[in-house]
């Protein structure tokens, strides 16, 4: 008997220590990865595709693709809400997701797609007013250099150039010699003083000076500003509607007889008025 017991004893510790092992999980990257604009253009929606087996998802957000930090983790849904109030501090960037599994997040799957939502800048440019030499260099535009991913360049041109659209002119309603105190941006369809629209088969761009921290929900000036003239001090930031879906952003660095340098800015993600 006391022979039989041992074997028992020995046959049930064999058996435990024998016994596999959980694997952990083989986790994806998050699929189909996509954004859209709430809270009035100043908040964002992150949406993704469940992952198999996955416990949860880090939301990764960052000023450049290349330096993302985790900054929210997200347990029983497929989807983050960036707030107005958090993006007042946060401000844009670069998101990615990432799922995590087994026991106390011990296994990481690989990075979803990368979305952004830091707009496209274009600094220093420098345009001219109107009159100068015909019309050279005196208007300006952003132009998607690839459509297909959203790759976008600001591009000065003539206001006479009926060939690639522009958003924007520079003019201070005189003719003759530039007035740098006069200067204004106008609209394709509109003008200042006594000079009449150029003659361009598009419009669809609206301007307006603001101090505000992100663009006004509704911009319908044909030029800016309304009263004197661009003061590189006191109005040197100025919103563009184009489309009535893209917003855009002018920030002066000088003015002078010269012309107006700046720094502008798209943003691609249509109905998004943050920069």
């Amino acid at each position: 008997m006391k022979f039989l017991y041992i074997t028992t004893i020995s046959f049930i510790l064999l058996f435990i220590g024998c016994k596999e092992e959980p694997t952990a999980p083989d986790l994806t990257s998050p699929q189909n990865l996509k954004i859209s604009v709430i809270q009035d253009g100043v908040g964002l929606k992150l949406e993704w595709d469940k992952v198999s087996k996955a416990n949860g998802y880090y939301v990764y957000f960052g000023m450049h693709p290349d330096s993302l930090l985790a900054i929210y983790k997200v347990v029983d849904q497929i989807y983050f809400i960036h707030e107005s109030n958090e993006l007042d501090k946060a401000g844009t960037g670069y998101y990615g997701i990432l799922a995590v599994g087994g026991e106390y997040d011990s296994v990481v799957g690989p990075m979803s797609d990368i979305i952004r939502t830091a707009p496209y800048e274009a600094p220093d440019i420098i345009l001219h007013e109107r009159d100068y030499e015909s019309g050279d260099s005196s208007a300006f535009g952003f132009g998607a250099l690839n459509p297909k991913n959203a790759i976008y360049a600001g591009v000065v041109l003539s206001i006479n150039d009926t060939s690639c659209r522009w958003h924007i002119y520079l003019d201070d309603g005189q003719s003759g010699t530039t007035i740098d105190s006069l200067l204004k941006f106008v609209t394709p369809q509109d003008s200042v003083g006594t000079n009449h629209p150029p003659d361009v088969p598009w419009d669809s761009t609206a301007i307006v000076f603001s101090t505000a921290s992100y663009a006004p929900s509704e911009i319908i000036g044909g030029f800016a500003p309304e009263t004197d003239g661009i003061d590189e001090e006191e109005k040197n930031v100025f919103y563009l509607l184009i489309d009535n879906e893209y917003y855009a952003k002018f920030s002066v660095q000088s003015v002078s007889p010269a012309g107006v340098e700046f720094n502008a800015y798209f943003q691609a993600l249509k109905g998004f008025r943050r920069f």
